[in-house]
C-alpha cells in the first residue's frame, strides 16, 4: 500500500483529495480519490491489479456517491463479494454491474452480494453481460421492484418456461424495463427463437401492478421485428406499454 493511501485511510477519509484521475492508470494517481464529501463516480475495472488492490485495502464503508461502475467480474472472488457486502456506500444513485464485459456465466456467485446492495441504489441498477436464470431473474426483479428504472443489457435470459413471480411484484414502481442487447444473435436470438422473451412477458403479465406500472420496454439491438414484440406484449396485456428501439439516457 502506498504512503499516500495509508495517510488518507488513517485519517478516515476526512480530507478532500484532488479531482479524479485516469481510471486505467490508478497506480500513478493513487487508486481512487476518496473524500468524505460526496464524489461523483467510482470506476472499478477488475482486470487491473491496482483496482483489485484497492478493493482489498478498504477497511471502512466508502462515502456516498452518484455512480459506481464495476467492470469485468472474475468468476469467483471473495474479496469482491466482501466489498459489496461490507464496504459499498450507503447511498449510490446509479450502479453499473459488469458493464463492458463479455458474457459471464457465473451470476449465481454474485447474486447474493448484488441483492445485498440493491436497497442502497436509489436511482437505477444496471445489470450487464450475464446469463440470467429464471430463479435469478425473479430475485433481481422482485428485490428492485420499487425502482422506476431497471436495466438488463446484453444479458442472456434462460427462460425455458415463464417465471412465476406469485405476488412478489405487488406494489411495483418499475416504469422502464431496458432489455437492450438481450436477444441478439449472441444472447438468445429472439428474432428466430422468441420463446425466452415471450416467457418473460407472460410471467410479468401475471402481476396486475406490473402491467399498470410499466410504461416503456427498451429493445435496442434485440433484432426482433416490431410486429413480433407488439404482438407478444398485446397478447399478454401490455397494450399501453411503449416499445423503444433508441438509446436511452438515464444520467
Amino acid at each position: 500500500m502506498t504512503e499516500k493511501l495509508q495517510k488518507y485511510r488513517d485519517q478516515g477519509y476526512e480530507e478532500e483529495m484532488e479531482a479524479p484521475y485516469d481510471p486505467y492508470n490508478l497506480s500513478k494517481r493513487e487508486l481512487y480519490q476518496i473524500s468524505k464529501p460526496l464524489f461523483d463516480q467510482l470506476l472499478l475495472d477488475l482486470r487491473y491489479s491496482s483496482h483489485m488492490s484497492f478493493i482489498k485495502s478498504i477497511e471502512k464503508r466508502l462515502p456516498d456517491c452518484q455512480r459506481i461502475d464495476i467492470r469485468y467480474f472474475p468468476c469467483d472472488d471473495k474479496e469482491v463479494v466482501s466489498f459489496l457486502q461490507s464496504y459499498f456506500p450507503r447511498s449510490v444513485k446509479w450502479l453499473n454491474f459488469n458493464y463492458g464485459s463479455e458474457l459471464r456465466y457465473f451470476l449465481d456467485y454474485y447474486i447474493g452480494a448484488l441483492l445485498s446492495v440493491s436497497d442502497q441504489v436509489t436511482g437505477g441498477l444496471f445489470l450487464y453481460n450475464f446469463e440470467v436464470s429464471r430463479e435469478n431473474l425473479i430475485k433481481f426483479l422482485t428485490k428492485n421492484k420499487t425502482k422506476k428504472i431497471l436495466v438488463l443489457n446484453n444479458c442472456k435470459l434462460l427462460l425455458d418456461k415463464a417465471p412465476n413471480f406469485r405476488d412478489k411484484l405487488d406494489g411495483t414502481c418499475i416504469e422502464v424495463l431496458d432489455l437492450s442487447g438481450c436477444g441478439d444473435a449472441g444472447h438468445g436470438d429472439w428474432r428466430h427463437n422468441p420463446r425466452d422473451f415471450e416467457n418473460l412477458i407472460k410471467g410479468l403479465s401475471k402481476s396486475s401492478d406490473f402491467k399498470a406500472s410499466l410504461k416503456k420496454i427498451c429493445m435496442l439491438r434485440s433484432r426482433m421485428r416490431d410486429t413480433q414484440m407488439r404482438s407478444i406484449l398485446d397478447t399478454h396485456g401490455f397494450k399501453n406499454t411503449e416499445i423503444s428501439n433508441e438509446i436511452q439516457e438515464y444520467y
